[in-house]
């Protein structure tokens, strides 16, 4: 198939509600985005018909930037979610402190007018050990006198 001539760059940005194009890296708040160690990778669903490389950046909020790049494949037409989640593991990214994270921002450069759609972004991993999924026993109230 013979690419359309066109080239694009598409930017999404999660840094935040402040109606502007200007990447603010401290519109999280500082997020710990490795949820005290328990987090394990950054996952988010794509639907796309070409196959594109996407930067991630993740800014923290003193100025660092941890960057990945990953290549994803042409949505199948019958596909399902295993087809569109994709994932990168919290430990490919370095130079940023992902324990004060302000901003988010993916980069899609295509030089052959690519269709993609970002559906969700999230973070997955183990679950908190303190946590107790059993409710903890309780005193019975004693009579009042």
């Amino acid at each position: 198939e013979k690419p359309k001539t066109s080239s694009s760059e598409a930017t999404l940005q999660y840094d935040g509600t402040d109606n502007s194009f200007d990447l603010d890296i401290n519109g999280l708040g500082g997020i710990d985005a490795t949820d005290g160690g328990l987090s394990t990778d950054l996952v988010f669903t794509v639907t796309t018909d070409l196959q594109i490389v996407y930067t991630v950046e993740i800014y923290d909020t003193t100025g660092g930037v941890c960057e990945a790049n990953l290549v994803v494949e042409r949505t199948p037409e019958d596909y399902d979610l295993d087809d569109i989640l994709v994932d990168i593991p919290l430990s490919q990214f370095s130079g940023c402190d992902l324990t004060s994270v302000g901003a988010f921002q993916f980069i899609l450069p295509s030089d052959d007018a690519v269709d993609a759609i970002v559906r969700r972004i999230s973070i997955d991993g183990l679950p908190d050990p303190s946590a107790s999924e059993t409710p903890s026993p309780s005193r019975t109230p004693s009579p009042a006198p």
